[in-house]
């Protein structure tokens, strides 16, 4: 799982990499006026709050930075990928506390969960986003950046697959 997680995190910086902070950062109507860079955003700040959660032993999500430049910087949300990749190296399964909110009334949930389910989590929570993200390079004509199972779940890209040799045979 980790270098699955490390492959989807490559694909992103591939991604990225290929646009300018203004293609970035630019708002996309289809996107409901979020940008590609606030999509990054969110994917790198769960994954930091994962790591951070390790080390006090509880994550809460909830509780992100929002850094900006991390929305509206390729090279800084470059950078923090990089980051992120090496640190999944070095993550071991053990138990750890969720505390999520699961409503807007403040009252907070505490979960017992463990470090590779989170890792997990975060994993497909990336490729959700890099799908709404997908949505946002159409609006700006970029689809030609990607590859056409980018934002596709590990499932989906598997049942495609087996249904394509099914109807060949």
């Amino acid at each position: 799982m980790k270098e699955a997680c490390k492959r989807n995190l490559d694909e992103l910086s591939d991604l990225i990499s290929k646009l300018s902070n203004v293609e970035y950062s630019k708002s996309c109507k289809t996107l409901f006026g979020a940008s590609i860079g606030q999509h990054t955003r969110h994917i790198i700040e769960l994954f930091l709050e994962l790591f951070k959660g390790i080390e006090y032993n509880e994550i809460c999500y909830d509780n992100r930075a929002r850094n900006i430049l991390f929305e509206t910087e390729v090279q800084t949300s470059l950078n923090e990928i990089n980051l992120i990749k090496a640190n999944i190296d070095s993550l071991q399964d053990e138990s750890i506390k969720l505390k999520a909110c699961f409503s807007t009334n403040e009252i907070s949930t505490l979960l017992q969960t463990t470090i590779f389910r989170e890792l997990a989590y975060n994993l497909e929570h990336c490729i959700h986003h890099q799908a709404l993200i997908k949505v946002g390079l159409s609006e700006l004509k970029k689809l030609y950046l990607i590859e056409e199972d980018f934002g596709v779940a590990f499932s989906t890209i598997k049942f495609k697959r087996k249904n394509l040799t099914n109807t060949k045979n």
